[in-house]
């Protein structure tokens, strides 16, 4: 039902330029677009489907990614899903340290 969510591109003949913008200090092409196949072969109805990418002049990396997708699927009883996600680049070429929360330690691993 999520198919293509998660995948941080932008998509091909789908998006729209729409300005360039500053994201963490960095001269950004900024983009809109809508997921292509979202709910496809779900039966689910796609209620809410919008899309924004920030994209570096310089490089062409992902500085910013926005995605919100709502949907109803009549085939589990109008079952209401909803997604937001945010990715946001805050520094480039910085070190990062990441710690694990505690509460993670002793969690099972998958592998896969």
């Amino acid at each position: 039902m999520l198919s293509g969510v998660f995948d941080i591109v932008i998509p091909k003949g789908n998006a729209t330029k729409v300005g360039t913008e500053k994201v963490a200090g960095i001269d950004a092409d900024h983009y809109t677009f809508t997921i292509k196949g979202l709910g496809g072969g779900s039966g689910a109805q796609v209620e809410a489907n919008t899309g924004e990418v920030w994209v570096a002049q310089d490089g062409g990396y992902v500085l910013r990614y926005t995605v919100t997708a709502k949907m109803v699927d009549a085939a589990q009883g109008g079952k209401q899903y909803s997604l937001t996600m945010t990715l946001e680049m805050t520094s480039v070429n910085q070190p990062v340290s990441i710690v694990m929360p505690d509460a993670c330690a002793n969690a099972p691993m998958t592998t896969g």
